[in-house]
């Protein structure tokens, strides 16, 4: 599904799908709050944000342990 067209997700979940694009593309480290950091949104919207694109299929949120601090990888399926 063109994700322009999915009317089940907020303009907030759109514009962070190509934040993170853009990060990727351009082989910047995407996280929450770099994410934060480009949007006038707090990290409670960029958490929303996030769960609606893992909610509806658009991104795979990968949590992993690395010396007791979690790190999380965020990846773009459509």
């Amino acid at each position: 599904m063109n994700i322009y067209k999915d009317n089940k997700l907020s303009l907030k979940a759109k514009g962070l799908y190509f934040t993170i694009k853009y990060l990727n593309e351009n082989n910047k480290k995407v996280t929450q709050p770099i994410l934060a950091s480009m949007t006038s949104t707090g990290d409670k919207s960029i958490v929303t944000g996030l769960k609606e694109l893992k909610d509806e299929g658009y991104l795979v949120i990968d949590r992993k342990n690395i010396d007791g601090i979690f790190v999380y990888t965020y990846k773009l399926l459509k």
